[in-house]
C-alpha cells in the first residue's frame, strides 16, 4: 500500500505539473506529434496513443485494458511493454518498467527503430496487395510476406 501511495503522489505531482505546463508546451511544438517524439516516455491505454509512441520510436508502455492494445504490441513484438491494469500488482509493474525504460532508453530506440522497419514493410506489401486489386494488375512480390 505505501508503493501506491508513492507511486498516487508521483502521478499526481505529474498530472498536476503536467496541466499546468500543458498549454505552454502545445505553444512550443510545431506540430502535436512533438510531443510524443519529445517525451521519455509514452504511457498509453488506448490505441492511438501506443501506436503513436511505438511509430514515433519513443520507448512505449501500453496499459492494457482492452484486446487492441494488448493485440497491437504482441504483433509488433513488444509484449514486455504491456501491464494488465487488472493485474494486483500493476503499480509496482509501472514504477518498475518506467524506471528501466528510463534507465535504458538508448537501448530502446533502436529496438522501436527495427519494429518500425517491420511494420513499414507490412505496410508496404498491405498497400501492394490492395493496387493490385484496384488496377488489376498482377502482384509485384519481392523481399518477405510479413
Amino acid at each position: 500500500m505505501e508503493n501506491f501511495q508513492m507511486l498516487s503522489i508521483k502521478v499526481s505531482v505529474v498530472l498536476d505539473l503536467t496541466l499546468w505546463v500543458f498549454k505552454e508546451v502545445l505553444m512550443q511544438l510545431t506540430y502535436f506529434f512533438d510531443a510524443y517524439k519529445k517525451a521519455s516516455v509514452v504511457i498509453g491505454m488506448r490505441g492511438h496513443s501506443v501506436i503513436c509512441g511505438v511509430g514515433l520510436n519513443t520507448p512505449t508502455i501500453a496499459l492494457s485494458s482492452h484486446s487492441k492494445v494488448k493485440g497491437f504490441m504482441n504483433m509488433v513484438g513488444l509484449s514486455d511493454r504491456v501491464i494488465d491494469m487488472a493485474d494486483p500488482n500493476f503499480v509496482n509493474l509501472l514504477d518498475r518498467m518506467v524506471c528501466e525504460i528510463l534507465d535504458n532508453r538508448l537501448d530502446e530506440v533502436p529496438r522501436l527503430k527495427i519494429v518500425q522497419k517491420k511494420c513499414r514493410e507490412k505496410t508496404r506489401v498491405f498497400n501492394q496487395r490492395i493496387l493490385a486489386l484496384l488496377t488489376k494488375e498482377p502482384l509485384i512480390h519481392s523481399g518477405s510476406d510479413g
